[in-house]
């Protein structure tokens, strides 16, 4: 705590048994011991839920990705689900904030680069329910959670930083930007076809989603390959 004219106050803090304490868009918080995290920071590190990480790729101009969805699902299977970060062209503007769209079979949420929320479609308030087993809800830090327990949770940040928390449940059953989520972090550089690519900057431009209005070709990012760790 930081106090006027007295500094900065501490004291002992621990997160209940279970739980670790995170870092989540700049915000301390205690998470689940069980299951993994992709996160996506603008201007910092894009992490997959295998521990891969490398600087976050941005794009020049509009374009949407695909962070995650179940590997061989439909829309129609009861399971299905996808997130998507859609950078829309905002002319001007000093700094790209995603807008976030979590789909899943019988709903879908989205929230604006100015925190505005859409639930099917249609502007809401929160807390609202998405879907079946699916709501979307405020939490502290003034991030937007929007959950399927006990399966998926993604947090959207004001800042534009999302993470996805996925449980054991989708060990190996995922795909897209952040990975499979096999426990192999070695492998989240495969691209469609089991080619392997050189940089997350490949990986984006291979998980670019069907159906968005993408303008551009290129991304920008330090091309430097000691940036990665893996």
């Amino acid at each position: 705590m930081c106090l006027h004219g007295q500094g900065l106050q501490c004291q002992p803090f621990s997160c209940p048994q279970g739980t670790g304490c995170i870092l989540d868009g700049g915000v301390r918080c205690c998470e689940a011991g069980e299951g993994a995290t992709c996160r996506l920071e603008l201007g910092g590190l894009f992490t997959t839920f295998d521990g891969f990480s490398g600087l976050t790729p941005m794009p020049v101009m509009s374009s949407a990705y695909e962070l995650a969805t179940l590997v061989g699902s439909r829309p129609e299977d009861p399971d299905w689900f996808h997130v998507i970060v859609d950078f829309l062209p905002c002319p001007g503007c000093t700094a790209l904030k995603p807008r976030v769209i979590v789909g899943f079979r019988d709903g879908c949420a989205a929230v604006g680069t100015n925190q505005e929320i859409w639930v099917n479609g249609r502007p809401a308030r929160l807390p609202a329910q998405v879907g079946a087993g699916v709501v979307a809800r405020w939490a502290e830090g003034s991030r937007v959670v929007i959950e399927r327990p006990p399966t998926l949770r993604v947090l959207v940040g004001p800042e534009g930083a999302v993470a996805l928390r996925a449980s054991p449940a989708l060990r190996g059953r995922l795909r897209a930007a952040c990975g499979d989520y096999n426990g192999v972090a070695a492998d989240d550089l495969m691209l469609p076809g089991r080619l392997r690519g050189a940089s997350l900057i490949d990986v984006f431009q291979a998980c670019r989603a069907p159906g968005f209005n993408n303008c551009a070709e290129k991304l920008v990012t330090p091309a430097v390959t000691r940036h990665f760790t893996g």
